[in-house]
């Protein structure tokens, strides 16, 4: 049972990971698409 709460915590932190750099490649294409909302 503690390695099932082990490996289920993992995919947790997997899947954040996930959601973070999803998030991020969405904030720089967003960035790419409009320069000058950024004051760039």
């Amino acid at each position: 049972m503690i390695i099932n709460t082990a490996k289920d915590s993992f995919l947790k932190i997997e899947n954040v990971i996930l959601i973070q750099i999803m998030f991020a490649t969405d904030k720089f294409s967003i960035r790419a698409r409009h320069p000058q909302s950024f004051g760039i």
